[in-house]
């Protein structure tokens, strides 16, 4: 006969009735499975060394559980060794190692006088079919033709390295990821590693010489998403004509940039150095054109400036582009010189599915005069277009300054589905709110400009994980 186990009593609660049902007692708590050793050894050699060491520090069993591990990286876990210690640790790690394969190593070290040394190491991962290499120096080191021909390599970043490009490029078929900072880079050489990295998927090129024009043609890979470039100095056009990009991340002095043809972006940043003069629009007007699919979308006031309305041909007049479909725009105000509220305004006009917006002020200040007073103003003031699906603004840094409010004015005003709308003071607390009432006075007048009748209005001292947060933070 089966044995049967005693029920227990339950209560469960129906309305104001209480009724009693026998139901079995709750089942014994699980035993977690017991993982073999030989498995936790394979786990803990994907650990970085760092953490693999430590394992062996708190069980004997795992005391040289670093002999097997993968993941080679001396980065800025190791800054405060000097090159003489951070040498012993690498040339110790890699003398002990018997993995097999090495998923990655990455090396961060001043070269001078251990060439040999690293390329001794080098020559280890290129063995054991290395995947990803990161190696960032902080004096030139050349980099021998042969590493570029590791036909097993995914991600790649290198910085401060001279590149010994091998006649016949064999190696990086697999690439996904390319890095290149802080080196001399010819456009044979740019052309060479796009020709044959056919699954590359991310490009970033930062701080690089040797180019007035860049070409970024790559039209047989389909996997070509991302591309990065910042602080390339000299670099004068930047043609693209990739069909399967999107996302594109610049920061640099304002250049032409131009896309073969349009492309379905998805997101597109361009931080824009600060100016000395006016900026011509020309090397604007295309860019913009060519952003009409871009969903999330951060300029700077540089980039805005250029495409406010002005004096053109002795006609005043709007230039005419359309961002159909940004859904969140972010606005860092620095490098414009004559940026004002209206052009700001003008701007989101040409976003008309606009939901989200972040203005970042900085210490950025309007430099509003005469010309703002007599027609930038009056216009502002008889702004005529609605940011009918705006719900989300936050605006950082703000100071409560002349200007700054005169922009908070219009977007409560014309705003009508408004749901938030978040200050961030500045960090350095530097507002012209003097007094208590002063708060007072502008919580009353934000309120009286609202046509919102959900919208909502919060302060804070400083950022904080309560309030959203761009999609694009900072880039390099």
């Amino acid at each position: 006969m089966l044995s049967r186990q005693p029920l227990k009593k339950v209560k469960i609660e129906c309305g104001e009735d209480q009724t009693v049902f026998d139901a079995p007692p709750p089942p014994p708590p699980a035993v977690p499975p017991q993982l073999n050793e030989d498995i936790l050894d394979y786990l803990f050699s994907f650990l970085p060394i760092k953490e693999a060491v430590q394992v062996g520090t708190v069980s004997r069993r795992f005391k040289n559980t670093w002999h097997l591990n993968q993941m080679l990286l001396f980065g800025p876990d190791f800054a405060r060794f000097n090159q003489k210690e951070l040498v012993d640790v690498v040339e110790r790690v890699f003398r002990f190692n018997r993995t097999p394969e090495i998923q990655a190593f990455c090396l961060h070290i001043d070269p001078r006088g251990i060439e040999v040394l690293i390329n001794n190491w080098l020559g280890i991962c290129a063995l054991k079919r290395i995947k990803e290499l990161e190696l960032e120096f902080s004096q030139p080191f050349l980099l021998e033709s042969h590493y570029l021909n590791i036909t097993t390599l995914q991600t790649l970043k290198l910085t401060y390295c001279e590149i010994q490009m091998p006649q016949m490029l064999t190696g990086l078929k697999f690439l996904n990821i390319l890095v290149l900072a802080r080196l001399t880079l010819t456009e044979n050489q740019l052309q060479t590693l796009l020709s044959n990295c056919k699954l590359l998927n991310t490009l970033d090129i930062s701080v690089c010489f040797g180019l007035e024009v860049m070409n970024i043609c790559v039209k047989d890979n389909n996997n070509f998403k991302t591309l990065k470039i910042a602080y390339c100095a000299g670099l004068e056009d930047l043609n693209i004509n990739v069909p399967s990009l999107k996302s594109i991340f610049y920061r640099g002095a304002v250049i032409r940039i131009q896309f073969e043809k349009a492309l379905p972006l998805k997101e597109a940043y361009f931080k824009f150095f600060p100016s000395r003069g006016y900026l011509l629009s020309h090397k604007v007007d295309l860019l913009v054109i060519d952003l009409y699919y871009v969903t999330v979308l951060t300029v700077t006031s540089a980039f805005i400036e250029p495409l406010a309305p002005r004096m053109r041909n002795g006609v005043y007049r709007e230039v005419f582009f359309r961002l159909a479909k940004v859904r969140e725009l972010q606005i860092l105000m620095e490098g414009g010189m004559f940026c004002n509220p209206h052009d700001i305004a003008v701007f989101l006009k040409s976003c008309p599915t606009l939901e989200t917006l972040f203005i970042d002020l900085n210490s950025y200040i309007f430099e509003c005069g005469l010309y703002w007073k007599l027609n930038e103003k009056p216009l502002l003031d008889n702004f005529q277009y609605g940011f009918h699906r705006l719900r989300f603004v936050k605006l950082t840094g703000f100071k409560f300054a002349e200007y700054e409010i005169e922009l908070v004015k219009v977007l409560l005003q014309k705003s009508v589905n408004l749901e938030t709308m978040v200050f961030i003071l500045p960090s350095d607390h530097r507002t012209l709110l003097d007094r208590p009432s002063d708060a007072i006075y502008y919580n009353q007048l934000f309120r009286s400009w609202i046509v919102s009748p959900i919208a909502k209005i919060f302060l804070y001292e400083h950022s904080n994980d309560e309030t959203m947060a761009p999609s694009h933070q900072e880039f390099y």
